[in-house]
């Protein structure tokens, strides 16, 4: 079987080089797919934004009450893009959504001043292992540091505003039954306000039952605002989950 070939350079730039939402609402129920869906049988779909810079970890410390990050690179973040900013402590709920205010560019990395300070402490220095008598003794674990990632994207698949009343958002929904029998090609797009809680198998991004899938793919997106899991992989193989 000879797969599509992927979608124009040309395409991305001047089709998608603006904003595009998709708003899935309605509570009309799909045999198998369900309700606000997007469904995806016996087809192809191609959601590709503009191309962005994903992700990066901090350089240094972010203390509480700071209103900059010092990145580890050079990104293409810009005023009014959203970011998050990983926890380094013991509990989720220190993960914070940010704006950027401005971007000053810098030899070792991005400075990103933001539009508010900080709520909690962001460990970014990195850690030397301390033990003596070890081959592992003043190793430097760089890794230990905050991730900071971009959430915006100019490609946005939403669910609508009863979304957090109810926590029942939209899901993207590719089944059929047979190898190679759809192809899901998702790249720089933003899913929001996704995801249905406390149903079963209602995720953001879900791959269902469909076999091999050579060719499809996610990458480079934002899955955030889920009331359940960010990508699903159920009875699928060969598909590719990259850098999200």
């Amino acid at each position: 079987r000879v797969l599509p070939s992927e979608p124009p350079a040309m395409l991305h730039k001047v089709v998608l080089r603006q904003e595009v939402k998709l708003f899935v609402e309605g509570t009309a129920s799909l045999p198998v797919y369900g309700a606000k869906v997007l469904a995806l049988r016996f087809g192809i779909l191609d959601l590709h934004g503009q191309e962005r810079f994903t992700w990066t970890r901090l350089a240094a410390t972010a203390p509480r009450g700071a209103t900059f990050l010092d990145l580890r690179a050079s990104t293409d973040w810009k005023k009014g893009d959203e970011l998050v900013l990983a926890p380094t402590d013991y509990h989720h709920e220190q993960a914070e959504q940010l704006v950027v205010k401005s971007v000053e560019k810098r030899k070792d990395g991005d400075r990103v001043h933001l539009t508010k300070a900080l709520l909690y402490d962001h460990w970014g220095a990195g850690y030397t292992v301390d033990a003596k008598g070890t081959p592992h003794h003043n190793r430097y674990i760089s890794e230990m540091s905050a991730e900071v990632g971009l959430l915006s994207r100019n490609v946005i698949v939403q669910g609508d505003e009863q979304t957090y009343d109810i926590q029942f958002g939209a899901h993207i929904f590719m089944h059929s039954n047979g190898d190679e029998s759809l192809l899901g090609r998702l790249e720089n797009t933003e899913v929001r306000m996704a995801g249905q809680g406390f149903f079963l198998g209602r995720y953001a991004v879900h791959f269902h039952l469909v076999g091999s899938v050579r060719g499809s793919y996610v990458k480079k997106c934002a899955i955030h605002h889920s009331f359940n899991r960010a990508i699903a992989i159920h009875g699928v193989n060969h598909l590719r989950v990259q850098n999200n």
